[in-house]
């Protein structure tokens, strides 16, 4: 049914017909708006109108669309959404889903009890990893979700940033690509070496508070793990020193023989800024270092504040070491997992899903060694510390049939 329109009164002001109308919403909102055409609706003459004025009752924001000839509805959203359970639409290799907020940052996903890798846009999932793309070209797209079909996966659960946090919105790049080692558009450069550096220099500060990395070698696509910094790495893995002295910036560093920078190899990086001051600046956490007890790693504390995890800063991975021709940095999955003799990670006391303002803590499966020294990097903090928050179009479905008498001002030529 979409809007309808309960009383309309108009009026002559000099040259211009001024309308004054109530309106009411029905029970199913339409993502991106629903229509409304003041000249179908009000009997205006053809072309557009001068001004659409409605009122934001009961904590929603309206907002006309008058290309599109839409009203839209916005409300206050979560910085955080812990958990959700996406529904996958099934394809012929790949099937798709949509969160319900868009999305300025991922965290972790898992799919029953495995824990998924996370790949950038632009770079088709393999089995165990989902591919997102966050839409970043169009703020208030909703982002959508792909996996492969083969995997049959038909929800995933996934945690995320939403895009009502608008400084770490306004510090994301998202599916900026690397080919052949060749210098980025943003100026991520590539120097062969032992190892390999990748180095994020000339990007903004030249520092960076989070980083998601997809490669492609050949036909083989992957989602890299990083590690604690000065570690010596080996293939699928990078050591990853947010604040490198020497250059100055962001740096991976990549065993040469991996042969990131071949003729074939495309890597691809989803990235959030580090300002020079605020909240991201002020709040970040590099290596938080601690080694877990029996299967548990709790975040450190100082005497000022007790560690909560607010923004994860490697999705999906809980940074660690290299052990041998493998890597003891393992995936991150949803609390809901049964973790058994896995190798990975769940989070235990997080304060998006607990409420419990104590040190966060996470468990591991017994595939990982009890007494694991890990070095996760973060945002630190609780929701209602960010001040920078901006309402988000509802989403699609919303029972709005309580707001039956909105009032609007029309103002036509």
């Amino acid at each position: 049914m979409g809007i309808s329109v309960n009383t309309k009164d108009y009026d002559v002001v000099g040259k211009r017909q001024q309308i004054l109308a109530s309106i009411a919403m029905d029970s199913s909102y339409s993502y991106g708006g629903e229509a409304f055409d003041p000249n179908v609706l009000f009997g205006l003459p053809a072309g557009p109108v001068s001004l659409i004025l409605p009122e934001n009752p009961a904590g929603y924001v309206f907002k006309y669309d008058y290309t599109n000839k839409k009203m839209r509805v916005f409300a206050p959203a979560p910085l955080v959404v812990f958990e959700e359970v996406v529904t996958m639409t099934a394809g012929t290799t790949y099937d798709t889903g949509t969160t319900k907020y868009p999305m300025a940052w991922p965290i972790y996903a898992s799919n029953a009890n495995q824990a998924l890798g996370l790949l950038p846009k632009g770079l088709n999932p393999v089995t165990k990893t989902i591919s997102i793309d966050m839409q970043s070209g169009t703020p208030g797209t909703r982002a959508t979700i792909t996996s492969l079909d083969a995997d049959s996966y038909t929800t995933i659960t996934i945690s995320y940033i939403t895009q009502a946090w608008k400084e770490v919105f306004d510090n994301l790049v998202e599916g900026e690509t690397m080919a052949a080692g060749a210098t980025t558009t943003n100026g991520i450069t590539f120097t062969a070496g032992t190892p390999d550096t990748i180095s994020f220099i000339s990007v903004g500060t030249g520092f960076l508070c989070g980083l998601m990395v997809g490669l492609k070698l050949s036909t083989t696509v992957s989602a890299p793990k990083p590690c604690q910094k000065g570690e010596t790495t080996v293939a699928g893995e990078y050591a990853l020193d947010w604040t490198n002295t020497s250059p100055a910036a962001t740096t991976m560093s990549v065993v040469t023989t991996a042969n990131w920078d071949a003729a074939t190899a495309t890597i691809v990086f989803n990235y959030l800024k580090k300002p020079a001051a605020g909240f991201l600046y002020d709040r970040f956490i590099e290596e938080d270092s601690a080694a877990s007890s029996s299967q548990v790693y709790t975040h450190a504390a100082s005497a000022a504040l007790v560690k909560q995890p607010l923004l994860w800063s490697t999705p999906g991975f809980m940074p660690s070491v290299t052990l041998s021709t493998t890597s003891a940095t393992w995936p991150i999955g949803g609390i809901g997992m049964t973790v058994g003799s896995t190798t990975q990670w769940q989070p235990t006391n997080w304060y998006q899903k607990t409420k419990a303002v104590t040190a966060g803590t996470w468990t591991s499966g017994t595939g990982v060694a009890a007494s694991l020294t890990v070095k996760p990097t973060y945002l630190w903090g609780l929701p209602e510390d960010v001040q920078t928050k901006v309402p988000l179009e509802i989403p699609d479905g919303t029972n709005l049939s309580a707001l039956n008498d909105v009032k609007l001002l029309i103002l036509s030529e």
